[in-house]
């Protein structure tokens, strides 16, 4: 799946690999990581590929290679809704599936959510649907980054909202309960886009959490 402007991709792909090249391009070396949902699993697999590059790791609700993601019947239910409306060829209901299922999460209704939330999310799905699907898979790490994770000892937070997809708190616990050292936070009554519900204090997590540990790595010379 592509979001929003990007340009879906022709062929079968890694995104840690794309984010290298971006990287490589930009002519930085190392970087401190964050990545929401999708780009969580990007960046947990940058860092198991390539950990010399990263200083710090901040996932949220991390996509995580490998994890029973099936075992959770609400979001199976979901997603098989979702690929109903899809090869029906209807739009609005694809959008408003998946809004419900990201946005709103399993416990609020659309009332709860604040509507420009919901208004951006949709205006990015649908911008997703323009851009059509050639087919193309993102392919994952082999063996799995979820069999991996006590390979990163990059300073590491996790950041999950606690009314999101059962399946996406569990994978959430699952990393801060198997990368060493890892720090978590639970952002209360919020869904699967806490960065988008309360930015301001999703911000301050992330900024506060990097702050202390460039000083920590100033300290040991690694700059």
């Amino acid at each position: 799946m592509n979001y929003a402007r990007s340009d879906v991709a022709a062929h079968d792909f890694w995104n840690h690999e794309h984010l290298r090249a971006v990287m490589d391009q930009l002519g930085i070396a190392r970087a401190a990581l964050v990545g929401v949902s999708m780009g969580g699993g990007t960046a947990i697999d940058f860092t198991l590929r390539y950990p010399e590059r990263v200083t710090a790791l901040v996932v949220v609700a991390p996509g995580l290679g490998g994890y029973p993601y099936s075992d959770d019947t609400a979001l199976t239910e979901a997603r098989a809704a979702i690929g109903r409306a899809d090869e029906a060829g209807d739009r609005d209901l694809v959008v408003e599936l998946t809004v419900r299922l990201w946005v709103d999460g399993p416990d609020r209704s659309p009332e709860q959510v604040n509507p420009d939330v919901r208004r951006g999310m949709t205006e990015m799905l649908n911008l997703s649907w323009e851009k059509g699907d050639p087919g193309s898979e993102e392919k994952d790490l082999d063996p799995s980054a979820m069999s991996r994770l006590v390979e990163i000892k990059t300073p590491t937070l996790v950041i999950y909202g606690s009314g999101d997809v059962r399946a996406l708190v569990g994978a959430s616990q699952y990393v801060a309960e198997h990368v060493a050292g890892a720090e978590v936070t639970v952002m209360e009554g919020l869904a699967h886009v806490p960065n988008m519900e309360s930015p301001r204090e999703f911000n301050r997590l992330v900024l506060d959490f990097l702050a202390k540990h460039t000083r920590r790595l100033r300290r040991l010379g690694r700059r």
